[in-house]
């Protein structure tokens, strides 16, 4: 258990401590925090449970962006940093999008 930023999530009562070291907050007890844990990840797929509309919008946003820099591809970008669970629906969004249109409007 990382100590400090359990002390920290109490104090400050937090709903949601994200962090990378999701480990560090499995242990028994640990159904009783008063906040959940998630990683970068398990949140992004949190927030597309939610609001899959805002995700698609910025995930548009990112494709335009990534695409302009003629480097990664978004997913690719995504899977680098770890997110591979929210990759899968970032893609599924992207195959909803109209690319023509999008790049007409994005010169």
């Amino acid at each position: 258990m990382d100590a400090r930023v359990h002390s920290a999530a109490v104090h400050a009562e937090v709903d949601i401590v994200l962090t990378a070291s999701r480990d560090d907050f499995d242990f028994d007890g640990s159904d009783d925090l008063t906040y959940e844990v998630y990683s970068a990840d398990g949140f992004f797929e949190l927030v597309d449970d939610s609001k899959p509309a805002l995700v698609r919008a910025v995930a548009q946003e990112q494709l335009v962006y990534w695409v302009e820099r003629k480097g990664k591809a978004l997913p690719e970008a995504l899977r680098t940093a770890g997110a591979d669970g929210f990759v899968e629906r970032v893609r599924r969004h992207l195959q909803t999008l109209d690319v023509g249109r999008i790049f007409a409007s994005n010169p």
